[in-house]
């Protein structure tokens, strides 16, 4: 039976194929699956609209925004009672939507859940995410992000909005991405008056919001003006005008549309040679142009009509009606709700409004409700949806996007960015504010450089006097501030002003940032150095300051034109970083919560006497993330520690000055790691001294069989001498004899120098090549190193490195260069020199000889050595200016053979141990830096371009103290670091003590990290 009904198909199909003419083909209707998704929400909608009252209906039309509670100030969430009465009133009026307005976070959020919780119909969630929101929150404009000309930029931008409206509990983000403004100077709302920028970065930025899975509803046409004639320059010859506007201000919506985008925005403003009417209420635009010609079908949403001016002759709700019919599916902020919703539902008795279009509209935003997933109505707690703050994102890009927005608009003679430091005058001057501003502060992080400033009252008396004081500067770096044109910011700036601009132009070389709106271009147009910020934010200053001396690059563009001179995509790149930048942690990536342990460690230690205070800097990727003081100079409390002072860094002192010293000469030829010492020190060639066969190279890696310490333990104690010799090699006070200051009121007779090197010379070696660090290895360098070149350590590297370097506060004797009160006290000596030393070296070897030592001496802030360490990260260049070079720095921070150091560094283990070594576990091998005797470290890790500085005192009272090393307080530091950075903790996790005993926290479980500081920091 199968068979015959089989060959009966088969001979049916036969002739069917042979009654075909040839050639002919069958087009076959394919088969429709619908997607089950899309059946349900179609269903569900189809469903809920017919169970639904007119009131039901015409409440889904409108979107109310919350509400600005008074007396609420920023970050003061609102109480239960005011959420559930807000509520309540939104679920009577059957309100379909929520516009999120710009006060607290977590109020907003808060808000959002419960009004979905509340109610029995779903209702649309918005962030509007425009200008307003962008000042209220700190971001950049949607100008800066033009600047940038950066697709990536764009899309993670909206990624991160969306991700913020969603944890907010929204659906929605309004935005005005792909508009085409006349006027984009005076319009932050949109990203570039070129259409193809603006296309470009507005599909971007759109394709970025509907991967965080929310709606980006585009402001269609938000500034187009009524009079015809804003259109001339617009539309070419012998075409009509309404074409040529689809060629040029469609451009960026119609390649939205075929997108398939799924909101659109409207706005109050007309576009006259459509429609007299504006576009909000025009049926021309949003009937005929919207859903006629360009086939749109996603849903339209009004502008605001609450504290619009354009309606002030209607009566409340009768401008929201008009708009309804022509067109648009949701009124969004009512001028006055009930009246409105009063209106709506009176059209509709009265046909003004058909039964059907209110229908569709309806249909419209339940449909895309349930394909959204609402319509199940199961709404989780705010805290369920999405965890992770995605304010961290926001901050990074925010940082990011401000800085590579900063626009170079002249610099034909390659000023920027600032390079060679050590011998140039430099001066900033601000003017606007009457104050120093944070750029000025940001500068100081570079140079050397006097500050001054002019108010906005300054007249040309004020600016003569200035002028007079610049003439004898190398640069001036100006900062221009909006206000500076007493009432109208955005006119054109004073003609004192520009006088005294045009006058600097001619006395030095000028450096102008302009924070002003781009009205005041023009103005600028002949300086020498001109850069053009887009707002006037403490973030823009820092990252300006950060551009001129090369610490951010700039590729950024005009993204509109201000007059003939200053067009669209004028700019001037800078790719060249080459300094140290400074940024949030947000910008790495780093959630702020993930460094809190480091607070918890560092105030647990400093309760458990480990130190009175400290400095803690790290750095990745050449930005320094965490740059933080700690507690005070001692345990009175009387002064807390400030990123200027300075500490004693002992052995660091051994990487910071002596190796960079014996790297120098190495790369110039001068010093043979092979070569024995007695080649450079002659008068070491005699057959009693021990020291004269050793190398360099042995010198470096601790492999000479030098005793630990010098061998000047009776000149310290004179316990085999009579208190007679003492007093004959110390003096409380200066003379002609004792002339070599060791300590406050003690001077040392400089004779008995030639008698310590002597036992120097002749100290007894154990095995050669065996490894015993030893303090005499670079102090016997430095010898070497200071007969080679006939200068001494601390001149050379004051001039070969720290000056250059544009370094401030690293170097010998500190005294000489800051107040006592800017220097950390180091240790109550009650062994030799009976006296609290501050600013006095503490190591007594190095004093002994004048307090500029191979092995110790330096005093140092947590930044001068961070750019050193970088320095040598970059393979020997920095500013500009290469020092050493890539063959030897990799030789000498690379592990030596037969060693486990490096030349004159210490390295962490070639294979990491847990809670062993001076590094942390996760520091990779090659880490290369050094620790001080009295609580310091400094390490860089090629592998991960991870810098960490640590200074304290931890010898504070005296030097018994070995808490810092017990708690392994550095290395964990360093640990919690890495951690943040995305580098896990070891397996075994780390040990921190609280109240001494340790507590041991493993990367499995991250929460107790959170905790123990969130105890801690209580304590």
């Amino acid at each position: 039976m199968k068979l015959d009904l089989l060959c009966l198909v088969i001979t049916v199909f036969s002739v069917f194929l042979f009654s075909c003419g040839p050639g002919e083909v069958i087009e076959v209707e394919p088969l429709q699956i619908q997607d089950p998704k899309i059946a349900r929400a179609e269903a569900w909608s189809r469903s809920r609209l017919a169970s639904m009252t007119l009131a039901e209906k015409v409440g889904q039309l409108i979107m109310v925004a919350s509400p600005e509670w008074e007396g609420k100030s920023r970050g003061q969430t609102i109480s239960g009672e005011e959420l559930e009465a807000f509520a309540e009133r939104i679920d009577q009026l059957h309100i379909g939507g929520l516009l999120l307005s710009n006060e607290d976070r977590q109020s907003q959020r808060l808000l959002a859940h419960r009004v979905n919780q509340k109610l029995d119909s779903p209702v649309w969630v918005a962030l509007d995410a425009s200008q307003k929101w962008a000042e209220a929150r700190g971001y950049p404009s949607l100008q800066s992000l033009g600047a940038t000309n950066d697709a990536n930029f764009a899309y993670s931008w909206g990624m991160a909005v969306g991700s913020e409206c969603r944890y907010l509990g929204g659906h929605i983000v309004f935005t005005s991405a792909s508009t085409i403004p006349l006027d984009a100077q005076k319009e932050p709302d949109a990203i570039s008056s070129q259409p193809e920028r603006s296309r470009l970065l507005s599909e971007a930025l759109v394709h970025g919001l509907e991967d965080a899975q929310v709606i980006p509803s585009v402001r269609f046409l938000p500034s187009l003006k009524t009079i015809p004639n804003n259109f001339s320059g617009l539309f070419p010859e012998n075409s009509s005008s309404f074409d040529s506007m689809k060629v040029h201000e469609f451009a960026p919506i119609r390649a939205l549309l075929k997108e398939q985008i799924e909101a659109l925005a409207l706005s109050h403003f007309s576009i006259s040679v459509i429609d007299t009417l504006p576009a909000s209420l025009s049926s021309s635009i949003q009937k005929e142009i919207l859903r006629h010609e360009l086939k749109y079908k996603g849903l339209i949403f009004s502008p605001a009509f609450r504290d619009c001016l354009f309606f002030t002759e209607f009566e409340p709700g009768e401008a929201e009606t008009m708009a309804i019919k022509a067109g648009t599916d949701m009124i969004v902020s009512p001028s006055e709700l009930e009246p409105t919703l009063m209106k709506l539902i009176k059209a509709v008795q009265e046909g003004l409004i058909t039964e059907k279009d209110l229908n569709e509209k309806v249909h419209r935003h339940l449909f895309k409700k349930a394909l959204l997933g609402l319509d199940t109505l199961f709404i989780r707690h705010p805290d369920s949806i999405l965890t992770h703050s995605p304010q961290v994102r926001l901050e990074e890009l925010n940082r990011s996007i401000t800085a590579s927005s900063l626009t170079i608009l002249r610099d034909e003679r390659g000023y920027l960015p600032l390079k060679k430091v050590a011998t140039t005058k430099i001066a900033t001057l601000s003017l606007g504010p009457g104050n120093r501003t944070s750029m000025q502060r940001t500068l100081d992080l570079y140079a050397n450089m006097d500050h001054f400033y002019l108010n906005r009252y300054a007249g040309s008396g004020e600016y003569a006097a200035m002028l007079r004081q610049l003439k004898k500067y190398d640069y001036t770096i100006v900062d221009i501030h909006p206000g500076l044109s007493h009432r109208d910011s955005c006119g054109r700036l004073p003609q004192a002003t520009l006088g005294f601009l045009y006058a600097l132009r001619n006395a030095t070389r000028s450096i102008v940032a302009n924070f002003c709106p781009p009205a005041v271009l023009p103005d600028l147009d002949s300086l020498q150095v001109l850069v053009h910020a887009y707002d006037d934010r403490e973030l823009t200053h820092r990252a300006m300051a950060q551009l001129i001396f090369g610490a951010a690059t700039s590729t950024a563009t005009l993204p509109f034109s201000v007059n003939p001179t200053f067009e669209v995509g004028m700019g001037m790149p800078r790719g060249e970083k080459i300094r140290l930048s400074y940024c949030d942690p947000e910008d790495l990536g780093i959630d702020p919560a993930n460094l809190r342990p480091i607070d918890s460690i560092i105030y647990n230690a400093i309760r458990l006497g480990t130190f009175p205070g400290c400095q803690v800097l790290a750095a990745k990727g050449g930005k320094v993330f965490f740059n933080r003081t700690y507690g005070y100079h001692d345990y009175n409390r009387t002064r807390r520690v400030s990123l200027d002072d300075v500490y004693d860094i002992a052995s660091v002192t051994k990487i910071a000055a002596t190796t960079l010293m014996a790297m120098w000469s190495y790369d110039q030829n001068n010093l043979k790691l092979d070569s024995p010492i007695k080649t450079y020190l002659k008068e070491l060639d005699s057959s009693y001294i021990t020291i004269k066969d050793i190398t360099s190279e042995e010198l470096l890696t601790h492999r000479a069989g030098l005793p630990s310490g010098l061998p000047f333990y009776k000149y310290f104690t004179f316990v085999d001498s009579a208190d007679t010799v003492r007093s004959q090699v110390y003096r409380t006070q200066k003379d002609s004899v004792h002339d070599l200051q060791i300590a406050d009121e003690l001077f040392l007779n400089s004779t008995i120098l030639d008698t310590l090197w002597d036992r120097v010379r002749t100290v007894r070696l154990s095995t050669r090549g065996a490894y015993q660090y030893s303090d005499m290895s670079m102090f016997i360098l430095k010898r070497v190193l200071e007969r080679i070149h006939n200068t001494e350590l601390d001149k050379f590297v004051r001039k070969k490195f720290y000056g250059p370097l544009g370094l401030k506060s690293i170097g010998y004797h500190p005294l000489n260069r800051f107040n006592e009160a800017e220097v950390i006290p180091t240790e109550w000596d009650r062994w030799w020199r009976k006296q609290l030393l501050r600013g006095f070296v503490h190591d007594e070897s190095t004093a002994i000889f004048g307090g500029v030592g191979g092995q110790a001496g330096l005093f140092s802030n947590t930044r001068d050595l961070a750019v050193l360490m970088q320095m040598l990260l970059n393979k020997g260049t920095y500013g500009g200016t290469r020092f050493i070079s890539e063959e030897t720095v990799r030789k000498f921070t690379s592990r030596y053979p037969n060693s486990h150091r490096g030349l004159g560094f210490d390295m962490q283990k070639p294979v990491p141990e847990q809670d062993r070594g001076m590094c942390c576990f996760s520091a990779s091998p090659t880490t290369f830096g050094h620790t001080g005797f009295t609580g310091t470290c400094a390490w860089a890790d090629p592998d991960t371009d991870i810098i960490f500085i640590f200074l304290s005192n931890r010898v504070y009272p005296d030097r018994k103290n070995q808490k810092i090393n017990i708690y392994r307080v550095r290395q964990n530091i360093q640990q919690i670091v890495y951690n943040a950075l995305g580098l896990d903790l070891p397996p075994e996790g780390i040990c921190v003590p609280v109240d001494e005993e340790f507590i041991c926290l493993t990367q499995r479980d991250s929460a107790s990290v959170d905790s123990l500081g969130k105890i801690l920091i209580c304590q």
